[in-house]
């Protein structure tokens, strides 16, 4: 997984040579070059199908920003009316994520996030 590499500068860079180590380890072992994404494509939304198995609206993850109306009309107070996953609110993704899916890291259970445990 290549975070934030538009698939046609990944290109250009592999085909100059600027990344000798993702091409020696990587593609040279076999490996597939084409990229997509899903929606939306930002980073913590983006991972979830790597961590659920599932699409970021699936797993309450609307966008890296979102509000919520419903509740924001519910409680004035309540943490959960809005949220930005970028700062220390990144934090809070293990709390939003839907209880029904499991992540990766509850279904091989010794296994560790470097962001959230």
């Amino acid at each position: 997984m290549a975070d934030g590499a538009r698939p046609d500068v990944f290109a250009q860079l592999l085909g100059r040579g600027d990344l000798p180590n993702i091409s020696k380890y990587v593609v040279e072992k076999g490996t597939c070059t084409n990229a997509v994404t899903v929606f939306p494509s930002t980073t913590g939304p983006a991972y979830t199908p790597y961590l659920l198995g599932k699409f970021p609206g699936r797993c309450n993850f609307p966008g890296i920003r979102w509000f919520d109306k419903k509740e924001f009309s519910k409680n004035f107070f309540s943490y959960k009316r809005f949220r930005s996953y970028i700062g220390y609110e990144t934090y809070l993704m293990n709390s939003d994520i839907s209880k029904e899916h499991k992540t990766i890291f509850e279904i091989i259970p010794d296994s560790l996030s470097i962001l959230n445990e």
